[in-house]
C-alpha cells in the first residue's frame, strides 16, 4: 500500500477517503476531487490508518457543494490526519487542468520521499 495513491472524483473521492482510512495498512496518499466524507459518525470508530490526503473542490460545485471540503478538512484535522486542501474558484463539478496539476505535483512529491 505504501506504493499506492488512491484517488477519485465525486463518489470515487468519497470511496477513496473511506477506504484509505479504514484499512489497517495505510496507502502512500489519497487524492480526492469534489467529494465529501459520507458519514463522519460512522467513519470515526472505523479509522484504522491515517493516510495523508489532498482534497480539491470547485467553489461553484452544485452537485457536491464546496462546504463539504471544509467539513472534511475539519474532521480530518480533528482526527490528526494530514490533509492539504485547495478550493478552485470559478469551477463547478469537474476536474480542471489547474486541479490536475496540483494533484500531479502532490503525488510526485509524496513518491519522492
Amino acid at each position: 500500500n505504501s506504493q499506492i495513491c488512491i484517488s477519485g472524483f465525486s463518489q470515487g473521492s468519497m470511496l477513496s477517503i473511506n477506504l484509505g482510512l479504514t484499512l489497517k495498512e495505510k496507502f502512500n496518499c489519497i487524492v480526492g476531487f469534489s467529494g465529501k466524507i459520507i458519514n463522519k459518525e460512522s467513519l470515526f470508530p472505523r479509522i484504522k490508518s491515517k493516510t495523508k490526503m489532498l482534497l480539491i473542490h470547485g467553489e461553484q460545485d452544485e452537485i457536491v457543494p464546496s462546504h463539504y471540503l471544509l467539513e472534511a478538512k475539519d474532521f480530518l484535522l480533528r482526527n490528526k490526519i494530514e490533509v492539504e486542501t485547495h478550493m478552485i474558484s470559478d469551477c463547478d463539478h469537474h476536474i480542471p487542468i489547474k486541479a490536475s496539476s496540483i494533484a500531479l505535483n502532490y503525488i510526485k512529491k509524496n513518491f519522492l520521499i
